[in-house]
């Protein structure tokens, strides 16, 4: 697992585009933010649903690093918080705010209940 790193892309609009290697999710839900282009904006708004969501597994070449405009969220089971499922790696429009994220705890949810 240590050769492969999962890359994560939030399309604006849902899609019916087969993609090749990828695993395609609906219903995800961003808390605490927004995405547009593939990229997180923060936001007054509790929560916000993302329209797709694919993940593929690359190979690593060589040492990676993880860029400067990226920031690594958790994805949760539910709304509890209590059942992290993974973390992602995830673009921010302004780098600048990258640990706003942080603070404000933004998150990606499975499910919205409490159980």
């Amino acid at each position: 697992m240590e050769e492969l790193i999962l890359e994560v892309t939030i399309e604006d609009q849902a899609s019916s585009a087969y993609e090749d290697r990828c695993f395609s999710l609906k219903g995800l839900k961003l808390q605490g933010a927004v995405s547009k282009g593939n990229k997180l904006l923060l936001t007054s708004a509790m929560m916000t649903d993302l329209a797709l969501t694919r993940l593929r597994w690359t190979r690593v070449q060589g040492a990676q690093q993880v860029e400067a405009g990226t920031v690594t969220l958790p994805v949760y089971l539910n709304a509890n918080r209590t059942e992290i499922l993974f973390t992602v790696d995830l673009n921010v429009a302004n780098p600048e705010e990258k640990l706003s994220f942080y603070e404000r705890g933004v998150a990606l949810m499975a499910s919205t209940s409490l159980n």
